[in-house]
């Protein structure tokens, strides 16, 4: 059979060279035998003592819920405080939990709202977390962008911190928070560097004491 005008027989060498092609790109993509293994990763195992601490506008809330559907699934015993949170912005207290006993079982997680919104609360404050949670908690929370956090809060808190709703933008606040701010008035906490607050660091003089004051990895098992 003649083959179509402008059409011309592949060789047998041509064939031979386009299978051979097609047989090591096929082996490339499925991973021949000439192929670099990669190394085994460790094989990952399920946490079952875990202590979220939840930060302010950090997208913490889907995180704790996701804790809060994985623990029910496994039946976990959730750490939840007698009213609606645990006394933020005061330090955390394992008295704070419902169901807590001195020597009593401990329980496998702690997410609800606010663990983590206590100035001293696990860095300065550990042990009434240890006094709640095993050992081998396994510890972790959100850090983002304090700027970023700064317009979020001036938004979403402004009529809850009077510092904020008494200043006409984020811009005038931040170009003289002394003019708005009062400490200890109620609700001015959400006016602070809340993600500095919340991790319980100290409040700085001056500028340049912060980085001497930053976090550091803490000695908290877990962390």
């Amino acid at each position: 059979m003649k083959p179509p005008p402008g059409c011309r027989r592949l060789s047998p060498l041509g064939a031979a060279l386009g299978v051979c092609v097609t047989l090591g790109f096929t082996l490339g993509l499925l991973g021949g035998p000439l192929r670099r293994r990669a190394a085994p990763l460790a094989p990952c195992r399920p946490r079952s003592h875990v202590v979220f601490l939840k930060t302010h506008k950090t997208g913490g809330s889907s995180v704790l819920n996701l804790l809060s559907r994985y623990g029910e699934s496994r039946q976990l015993r959730f750490a939840l405080p007698h009213r609606y949170q645990f006394g933020y912005p005061a330090p955390f207290r394992a008295e704070r939990v419902r169901g807590f006993r001195p020597g009593g079982r401990k329980f496998d997680i702690i997410c609800h709202k606010n663990i983590a919104k206590n100035p001293q609360k696990i860095r300065k404050n550990g042990e009434n977390v240890q006094r709640v949670m095993p050992n081998d908690s396994f510890y972790f929370s959100i850090v983002r962008d304090p700027g970023a956090v700064a317009e979020s809060s001036f938004s979403y808190f402004r009529a809850a911190a009077p510092a904020f709703r008494s200043s006409p933008s984020l811009s005038a606040f931040l170009a003289s928070p002394s003019r708005f701010f009062r400490p200890g008035e109620r609700g001015n906490h959400y006016a602070r560097n809340l993600q500095w607050f919340d991790f319980g660091l100290p409040i700085p003089t001056i500028f340049t004491e912060i980085p001497g004051i930053s976090p550091k990895p803490a000695p908290t098992p877990g962390i």
